[in-house]
C-alpha cells in the first residue's frame, strides 16, 4: 500500500492598519519594513481632504525586524491616511492610516 503525503503551503500576508491617535501631537509609528535604514522619509496623503504632506530625514530605530519612528502631526478623529515610508527611491512600506482614540480596536464602534 502506497501511503500519499499532501503538503499545503499557506502564504498569510499580516495586514493591519497604522493607529494615529487625534489627543496626541508626536505620532510614533511601527511598521515591519523591508530592510533596516536609519533615516526614511514619509509621504501621507489625508483621503478625505485630498491633502498630502511629506516629512523628511526622520530617524528609525530597528529592533527584531519592526522599525519605529515618530513624527507630528495633528489629526482629527476618523480620518484616514494613505500611508508610504521610503529611503531615497526605495519604497519601504505601503499602508494606510486611521485616527482613532479608542484603544479596543477589535471592538472599534463608530460613534463612540
Amino acid at each position: 500500500m502506497l501511503s500519499f503525503f499532501c503538503i499545503k503551503k499557506f502564504f498569510f500576508r499580516y495586514i493591519s492598519m497604522i493607529i494615529l491617535r487625534p489627543s496626541e501631537e508626536t505620532q510614533i509609528v511601527t511598521i515591519i519594513p523591508r530592510y533596516d535604514v536609519n533615516l526614511v522619509t514619509l509621504k501621507i496623503r489625508d483621503e478625505s481632504k485630498a491633502t498630502e504632506e511629506t516629512f523628511d530625514d526622520l530617524t528609525t530605530v530597528y529592533s527584531y525586524g519592526y522599525l519605529t519612528f515618530e513624527f507630528d502631526k495633528t489629526v482629527s478623529e476618523g480620518s484616514t491616511f494613505e500611508f508610504e515610508v521610503y529611503d531615497n527611491e526605495n519604497t519601504l512600506f505601503r499602508g494606510k492610516a486611521f485616527a482613532t482614540d479608542q484603544t479596543d480596536l477589535q471592538n472599534y464602534k463608530i460613534n463612540q
